[in-house]
């Protein structure tokens, strides 16, 4: 029987982005996967990214849209997500439009034997303060972890469904994606590592690199490892 997945798309304000970035996902992924579901997590939208996604999903049946009617946090809007997800496989992947879509079939293609594919980026096409944050972020991850993650905070990531729906997440922020791989590994899942191309953010405005962010990612990854 052919797997079945779930993509878990978390948006906040990316009217400029969301829509191709669907459209990328139907196009791609419908080629390789037959029962399709995508999840678009709309965390409190501003702008018009709620009437983009309804619209949207008038001609898309694979489309289902989940509503926060306020802004509760990207590792929230995973959450959500995730609970609210059907098929055996989840992806997770961001809305803004900086991953390659085209990347899915060998995230896809490498699931054979393990529990989590996770994607890392070949070449960041981010910020200097950006980069040298994650690269941080990622050496103090790692030292946690007692592995070699090479790219902690990627949004491109492949998981089984039951492994996660009872792993008791906690994090609202961008801690989330520490703590699914940190659960996963903490519970024996083997994992995979594939390349993926990321691009330079072309619209819309970035929220992880704040200070105020940054420390509440800190404050949660702690309250993780510490067993919150």
């Amino acid at each position: 029987m052919q797997e079945s997945l779930s993509i878990i798309l978390p948006v906040y304000n990316e009217k400029e982005n969301v829509e191709k970035t669907i459209n990328d996902i139907v196009r791609i992924a419908s080629r390789l996967v037959r029962d399709l579901e995508i999840i678009a997590v709309n965390d409190g939208s501003t702008d018009s990214t709620l009437f983009l996604l309804e619209r949207m999903q008038i001609n898309l049946p694979q489309l289902r849209i989940v509503r926060h009617d306020k802004n509760m946090g990207y590792g929230y809007a995973l959450r959500t997500g995730i609970g609210a997800a059907k098929n055996e496989w989840i992806l997770l992947i961001d809305a803004d439009g900086q991953y390659d879509i085209g990347n899915f079939g060998d995230i896809w293609g490498k699931k054979n034997g393990y529990d989590v594919v996770l994607g890392y980026r070949e070449k960041r096409n981010d910020s200097l303060y950006r980069i040298l944050l994650g690269r941080f972020g990622n050496l103090l991850a790692n030292f946690i972890l007692k592995t070699n993650v090479k790219d902690i905070n990627c949004g491109f990531k492949l998981f089984r469904a039951e492994d996660t729906k009872d792993l008791k997440l906690c994090s609202t922020g961008g801690s989330i994606s520490f703590e699914i791989v940190y659960r996963l590994l903490k519970n024996k899942k083997s994992f995979a590592q594939v390349p993926v191309r990321h691009f330079k953010r072309k619209e819309g405005k970035q929220t992880g690199g704040r200070l105020k962010v940054i420390l509440r990612i800190v404050r949660e990854a702690v309250q993780v490892v510490c067993g919150r």
